[in-house]
């Protein structure tokens, strides 16, 4: 599921309008069938700062942020590569993070997530927003919940399939499909539905 983790600010902090305005930016169009599509609108790239994006793909983030697989950590991989586009002039910043998916290491652990969002921290601190869609070590429920302390509840009911989004800027829009199957398995898969959206 493409969803925005917005930047922190102390002014949406402060005024806890942060849950609020992701969840809003929700809209839902059914598809007919247990089919449902929820286009994930993105606030309009300013076109001095769109000509940048972090894409960034199978994270494998494990709840604990010391393990190692096949001999990397990468919590610390990920911390890292923040810290790496972060560190540019604030002109040259990506205009938003893209994560491609497998947020998790193997199976969508609701704990997993919530470690990947601590390592995310800096980036929405340094007001950069961060648009997550799911791969097939995902899990969309326990995603949803790890991430309802920021997005709040959504504005609809449970959606059973299929999530798109689209960032928008100046030069080129990306467009992020659900490619989730099943968790754990190979392959994903995006379905007739998504490619006509």
């Amino acid at each position: 599921m493409p969803v925005e983790i917005p930047p922190i600010s102390r002014r949406r902090f402060l005024t806890g309008s942060l849950a609020a305005s992701v969840g809003l930016a929700f809209g839902r169009t059914a598809l007919g069938g247990d089919v449902a599509i929820e286009a994930a609108p993105a606030a309009p790239l300013e076109a001095s700062a769109a000509s940048r994006f972090a894409l960034l793909s199978d994270l494998h983030i494990h709840a604990d942020r010391g393990t190692r697989t096949r001999g990397v950590n990468q919590f610390r991989n990920l911390r890292r590569v923040c810290r790496e586009f972060l560190s540019a002039p604030t002109a040259e910043r990506p205009a938003a993070a893209l994560v491609c998916g497998d947020c998790s290491l193997t199976s969508g652990d609701t704990r997993d997530y919530a470690t990947l969002l601590s390592a995310l921290e800096p980036v929405r601190e340094a007001g950069v927003p961060v648009h997550l869609a799911l791969g097939n070590h995902d899990h969309r429920g326990r995603f949803r919940q790890a991430l309802r302390p920021i997005l709040g509840p959504p504005p609809f009911r449970q959606i059973t399939d299929r999530h798109v989004g689209v960032v928008a800027s100046p030069h080129a829009n990306w467009f992020l499909l659900d490619s989730l199957d099943h968790t754990n398995a190979i392959p994903g898969r995006l379905g007739s539905r998504q490619i006509a959206w």
